[in-house]
Formats: structure tokens, sequence, C-alpha cells
């Protein structure tokens, strides 16, 4: 595997939740992998909260001034030059950054791809990133309700029995990541909807703003056929990621 440093840190953390949790559960069980997992994906999102929270206090601010940047643009929607003169002014007047939430976000990235990063390699059953082989052929032999860490559909059905899965195991997987899915659709609308619900009132949805939302949606369903040729290890990944992002949508509406 090529060598990743923040892969190699995260595997370190998520190899020591294996091992608290396998002080009261079986270490080579496919549950028990599955709460390492989990507990990783939580703890990654814990602890880039403070960059969620100075991105969303940025689209807060900028939320307040819409109206105002919906006249400018109304008002000089004839001459590109000055309405970017107008609303740069805006900005200033305001002291708002539009880029202020990009960076806080950026930022979090490297951090959660370097999840997906591990995993992909551990569930193939690749040593490195703190696993040692034997670590990683546990992970990836390991089964949650009958499904091996390491399955995929885009596998043959030989493959999957020799991991030992389930005779429904790609039926299993399809559930998972259309429950993935749903959740990405639900985190689509509800940034939508606190994007539009500001300091206790609701705001008009401008077209730029009803534009972006369409774009996301759109994109899910590509997320989705990604999704679908991944190991179950990270599907499960994936999952608790989203209904993570969906309770921490939830959050952020009510302190807006």
């Amino acid at each position: 595997m090529i060598p990743n440093p923040l892969s190699s840190v995260t595997g370190w953390i998520l190899i020591r939740i294996h091992a608290e949790i396998s002080n009261v559960a079986n270490p080579a069980s496919g549950i028990t992998w599955s709460l390492s997992i989990v507990s990783l994906t939580f703890l990654a999102r814990l602890l880039t909260l403070p960059l969620v929270l100075l991105a969303n206090r940025s689209s807060v601010r900028l939320g307040r001034i819409a109206p105002q940047v919906a006249e400018v643009r109304r008002r000089y929607r004839d001459d590109k030059k000055l309405l970017n003169e107008k609303t740069m002014k805006l900005y200033q007047e305001r002291k708002v950054n539009p880029l202020g939430g990009c960076f806080p976000t950026v930022v979090q990235i490297p951090a959660l791809s370097s999840v997906y990063v591990l995993l992909y390699g551990a569930s193939l059953g690749y040593a490195g990133h703190g696993f040692s082989s034997s670590q990683a052929l546990s992970l990836a032999r390991s089964r949650v309700i009958g499904v091996p860490l390491a399955a995929s559909i885009l596998m043959s059905e030989n493959d999957l029995q020799a991991l030992q899965a389930v005779g429904v195991a790609k039926i299993i997987i399809v559930c998972a990541v259309l429950l993935s899915a749903t959740l990405m659709f639900v985190i689509v609308r509800l940034r939508h909807i606190r994007t539009l619900w500001q300091g206790g009132a609701w705001l008009m949805a401008d077209e730029k703003e009803i534009r972006k939302t369409s774009a996301f949606q759109l994109f899910v369903p590509f997320l989705v056929l990604g999704e679908l040729g991944l190991p179950f290890a990270l599907i499960i990944y994936c999952v608790a990621g989203n209904l993570l992002s969906v309770l921490q949508q939830h959050l952020l509406r009510q302190i807006s």
C-alpha cells in the first residue's frame, strides 16, 4: 500500500478502538470490527466539528444578508461589472467573507478521506497504515449479518462463497447502499432548509441556491453507483458517516 501518514494515524486509532471493544467482545467478530468503524467515524466527525461550526457561522452570516444580496443582483443584473463591485462592497460593509465557509469544509476532506483509504486497503486484507497482515485479514474475513466486510457486489459468487458469505449477501449490500443514498438525499434537503431558515425566519430561495441544491441531488446517484463497488466495510463507514451528517445538520439548524 502507498504510505499515507494521516491514514497511518487513523489506522493506529482504529486498532486501539478495536482492542478496547475486544475486551468485551470477540476480536474476530464482524460486530466488533463494525462497532470499531462506527466509533472511528464518530470520532472523526467529533474532531472536525469545530470546523463544521466555523463554516456554519460563516453560512449564517451570509444568510442574514441574503435579501440585500438578492436586491443588488436584481438591481444591477444587466451590468456584471457594477454588480460585482456592489456585491463586494456589501460584503465589506457587513464584514462577511463569501468564501469563509469553504476553507473549513476543505480542511475536513483529508481527515475523512484518510478513513476511506485505510478501510479500503484493510478490507481487502492489505497490511499497512498501522495494520498488520493478520489484523487486515481479520477485518476482511469478519462478517456482519452474514456479509464479509471484504464483500462487494462486484465479486463473483465463487469469491463470496470463499469468504463464507450468505446467499443474499449482495441483496444486503444493495440495501445498505440504498440506505446510504436515502441519507444523502436527507442531508441535501436539510442543508437546503438550513440555508433558507435564518434568524428564526424563512428566506426566499434565489436561483443560485436552487441550482446548487438541484446539482447536489443529481450528484447523489453517481455517488450511489460508486458505493456499489465498495467493500462492505466502507459501505458501513458511509452509512455511519451519512447518519452522523443528518444529526449534524439537525443540530446546526437548531443553533442557527
